[in-house]
């Protein structure tokens, strides 16, 4: 809170989406719960969760025949794409600076 001439003025922060069923709802068929910074703040990484939540779903898909070929090699695509930086961001984490 801050006193701006003379009245108060409250600043509010937007923390999660974790309180937005919609926003949940709307991912439900990825296996996928969208996670607010309040996580983040928590010390839970929210894109590694992500990324795990989504190869789960794909997993299962995959496994339960609910894939289509179309579909099948657009996600092989963008796994291809994802492959690439995941050599990028260990080649960084090997030689790049420290965090």
């Amino acid at each position: 809170m801050a006193v701006v001439n003379g009245r108060k003025r409250f600043r509010k922060c937007y923390l999660g989406a974790e309180q937005y069923t919609y926003v949940t709802g709307q991912h439900a068929d990825l296996g996928l719960q969208i996670k607010g910074m309040i996580q983040e703040l928590q010390g839970e990484p929210r894109l590694g969760g992500y990324l795990n939540a989504l190869a789960e779903a794909i997993e299962a898909r995959l496994r339960d025949g609910r894939l289509g070929r179309g579909e099948a090699l657009e996600l092989a695509r963008s796994l291809d794409r994802l492959a690439e930086l995941a050599r990028r961001l260990r080649e960084y984490a090997a030689s790049g600076p420290p965090r």
